[in-house]
């Protein structure tokens, strides 16, 4: 299954534009989140699912909590290590 244009965010783009997506999936119900990057791409985006719950955002008591998975590049030097 490939993704959409529409389920692809590029957090480059800013808060304001990651927030705007997962306000858009507040009405799908069950939803997940991949995060492709590194630790801070990561801590950035569990910040904002947290922060956008915690003020009156998507998430109420009882509600949906989306998972998050991570997808991270392999540095260079890692299959060098092993």
């Amino acid at each position: 299954m490939l993704l959409s244009p529409q389920q692809v965010v590029d957090l480059s783009l800013g808060a304001a534009e990651a927030e705007a997506a997962l306000n858009a999936f507040r009405s799908v119900g069950r939803f997940r989140v991949l995060v492709c990057g590194g630790d801070g791409t990561v801590a950035w985006v569990l910040s904002l699912l947290n922060s956008t719950a915690g003020l009156g955002g998507w998430r109420t008591e009882g509600s949906y909590t989306p998972p998050v998975a991570v997808l991270r590049r392999r540095s260079r030097g890692s299959a060098q290590r092993r």
